[in-house]
């Protein structure tokens, strides 16, 4: 039954928007969490780059000139995951459309499709 389907497409619509929404969401943190710029020069005991602790005056270990990180890394496949996955949404949510269509709650004034007449049967 059509209104099945609709009913499906819409929830699992509603799933690609919530779920491409979080990973979206969650890469924005991790491209936060994975930029050394972020971290390296925490001025806090448990520093992750302990080293490279900085505070107002400089380094706090005067033995370190300068800390910079060579590669910061690409996030360039989970942007194009996110990506994708609001072009998935766009098209589950295209495809409810044609589905509604199908359904009576579109055009009620249509009859059962299989017991209608051809118009050769009248003749």
């Amino acid at each position: 039954m059509p209104i099945f389907d609709l009913a499906m497409a819409v929830v699992l619509a509603f799933f690609w928007l919530a779920s491409s929404s979080a990973w979206g969401h969650g890469l924005s943190g991790l491209k936060h969490v994975g930029d050394p710029e972020n971290w390296i020069y925490q001025d806090t005991e448990d520093a992750p780059a302990h080293m490279c602790r900085k505070n107002a005056e400089g380094y706090v270990f005067t033995i370190i000139e300068s800390c910079t990180s060579t590669y910061a890394g690409t996030f360039a496949g989970g942007n194009v995951s996110v990506l994708l996955g609001f072009l998935n949404v766009f098209l589950w949510s295209a495809n409810t459309w044609f589905l509604y269509k199908e359904t009576r709650m579109y055009n009620p004034n249509r009859g059962n499709l299989q017991n209608v007449e051809s118009p050769t049967d009248s003749i």
